[in-house]
């Protein structure tokens, strides 16, 4: 069983239970200092990974793995990067 919430439920619902989201959404000019990198790492386009950031920082993933935190997209390593990029 699927259950979809909006938003706004989302919201009531993580103070009743004491959760939080953990993704948080991106800064401006984020995703382009990412897609940067993420061309030295994968030249060919359509391979790789998605941009995402949390608490601790920003990571890349995708549906089958993710890379640990880093402060900037920028600094997230090459290897990582690709690693992550050839599980999709």
């Amino acid at each position: 069983m699927v259950i979809k919430f909006f938003s706004h439920e989302l919201e009531k619902i993580s103070k009743v239970v004491g959760a939080r989201p953990t993704k948080l959404p991106l800064k401006h000019g984020d995703l382009e200092e990412f897609r940067k990198r993420e061309a030295q790492a994968n030249p060919a386009p359509g391979d790789g990974c998605s941009l995402g950031r949390d608490a601790k920082g920003y990571y890349c993933y995708t549906h089958r793995a993710r890379s640990a935190s880093y402060p900037r997209p920028s600094r997230i390593p090459l290897d990582r990067i690709k690693f992550v990029g050839s599980t999709a």
